[in-house]
């Protein structure tokens, strides 16, 4: 299941759906319920891929930056300060290391996490009329 063939932009519905099987042929599905079911076993599958990275098997990094990437050792990772658990995964180690990289490029004022609600109300100033939900 990869994507749908729609021309539209924001893709359209869905009529077959093919997943490629345990022994590499290809099967079909067609009726609601089973796409229904196959798209939701293959999201529930992606998702849980998540579990099996190199950081949640280390415990110290893992609690060191917290499941939402929300732990005390961010900041560190960030400026380049953070000294990695010795069984840190070398290929983890690496894209945090660029991650500072990339970090020191933008600057510490460019990211922000919340959106200013004067900044939400001017964005939908410009939003088509069929655009559902309301300025703020």
């Amino acid at each position: 299941m990869k994507a749908t063939t729609s021309k539209k932009k924001g893709g359209g519905a869905v009529f077959v759906v093919e997943r490629k099987a345990a022994d590499g042929s290809i099967e079909l599905f067609a009726t609601k319920e089973d796409i229904e079911r196959v798209a939701g076993q293959t999201i529930g599958e992606q998702y849980k891929l998540a579990y099996s990275a190199p950081i949640m098997s280390n415990n110290k990094l893992l609690a060191d930056v917290g499941f939402t990437g929300d732990g005390g050792a961010v900041s560190a990772i960030l400026a380049g300060t953070y000294e990695f658990p010795p069984d840190t995964d070398p290929w983890t180690s690496l894209l945090l290391t660029e991650a500072a990289v990339l970090f020191s490029t933008l600057g510490e004022d460019s990211i922000e996490d919340w959106v200013h609600r004067q900044d939400f109300q001017k964005w939908w100033l410009t939003a088509r009329e069929a655009t559902e939900s309301s300025k703020s």
